[in-house]
């Protein structure tokens, strides 16, 4: 879909990360995969996924037999053998001659680990919302406008040209601003609030007084990698963990960059 839509014939490794989330994101698609409507594949073959996804060392590695059983077991996983040939049978795990069980395709895969990782995202949240106190626990809020604003904008061109100056409107400083504030605080209280941007550029034109009379403070984002608004979010992120007793952070972006920020904060038990 993807290279027709864009004229190209080759397809790069980006293309299939780009799948992996389209497929996430459409559950006709994800459910016809998954043979769910005529429950071929049952939650047992989703946890054995799960488990090569979990105990490979690298991608594409794949599990060997006596690893793969042990962990069937170790999850209490009975007659594994009888579950792994089945999936076999539904082209969803192939072993090679190295004797190794693999996910069946690089794009499987990575939908699979896309599925997984917000499994275990969900099942982290409600473990920090097991009660109400939790609500109000002390949040930051660590905004990279210019990137979600530009990730909005391209959301609204893909859509019907009826239904885009009403789209893009909603999109104006006031009313995104109030937006992800609203749905921040759904997480805890907002001790923290940063918004960064490179507010002279035109699609930003008025933004940063908007997100001032929202209670954010606001930083000056430049086009360099030194003051780019990534490195200028992380460093207010970095400088939170070490001046603030916040339990809860949100982070609004579509930059890799992050990720390493958001490993860090949740092997030190943040939300």
């Amino acid at each position: 879909m993807f290279l027709n839509r864009e004229l190209r014939r080759i397809a790069l490794p980006s293309d299939v990360e780009r799948s992996a989330e389209h497929l996430l994101s459409d559950n006709s698609i994800s459910d016809r995969w998954w043979n769910i409507s005529e429950g071929l594949v049952t939650p047992v073959h989703r946890q054995i996924a799960f488990l090569i996804l979990r105990g490979q060392a690298a991608t594409r590695e794949g599990l060997g037999a006596s690893d793969l059983f042990q962990a069937c077991t170790r999850a209490g996983i009975q007659q594994p053998g009888r579950y792994i040939q089945e999936m076999a049978s539904l082209e969803l795990l192939t072993e090679g001659e190295d004797g190794r069980w693999r996910i069946r395709g690089g794009l499987l895969e990575r939908f699979l680990a896309r599925l997984l990782d917000r499994e275990l995202t969900e099942d982290h949240a409600k473990r920090h919302y097991a009660t109400p106190e939790t609500a109000s626990q002390p949040l930051g809020i660590f905004l990279d406008v210019e990137n979600v604003k530009l990730s909005l904008l391209n959301v609204v061109r893909q859509a019907p040209k009826d239904k885009q100056a009403s789209l893009e409107a909603k999109l104006h400083g006031d009313l995104l601003a109030a937006r992800l504030l609203e749905e921040a605080a759904k997480h805890g209280k907002p001790i923290v609030r940063w918004a960064v941007g490179d507010w002279d550029a035109a699609y930003l034109h008025g933004d940063q007084k908007e997100y001032r009379r929202a209670s954010f403070q606001t930083d000056i984002a430049g086009e360099e990698k030194a003051d780019a608004a990534d490195h200028v979010l992380r460093e207010h992120i970095h400088n939170a963990r070490r001046q603030q007793d916040l339990a809860a952070y949100v982070i609004a972006t579509g930059d890799a960059d992050f990720a390493e920020a958001a490993r860090n904060l949740v092997n030190d038990d943040k939300y």
